[in-house]
């Protein structure tokens, strides 16, 4: 996962399989912008994790999660003006 300016891109690949999620993190909680599974060849973009086939949303929720279990933590604190 990498994360800039708020905004984060976090794949996983697994054979044939691959699946890019980008967003914004804001408050520590993940805004899903893009989702894009590429399996075996055939490739979907889809908009918000609603849209995303069953088959494939837990893959996706745990590329994205930021609870205490998740195997990725990640906390956005931005700097003040006078913190510099």
């Amino acid at each position: 996962m990498t994360i800039k300016d708020g905004n984060f891109s976090a794949k996983e690949n697994e054979g044939e399989l691959s699946i890019t999620v980008t967003g914004k993190v804001e408050d520590g909680k993940v805004q899903v912008s893009s989702v894009i599974i590429n399996d075996g060849g055939n490739r979907k973009t889809y908009k918000s994790l609603d849209e995303v086939p069953s088959k494939y949303r837990v893959r996706v929720k745990k590329l994205t999660d930021n609870s205490g279990d998740s195997p990725v933590r990640f906390n956005i604190r931005k700097e003040k003006d006078d913190d510099r």
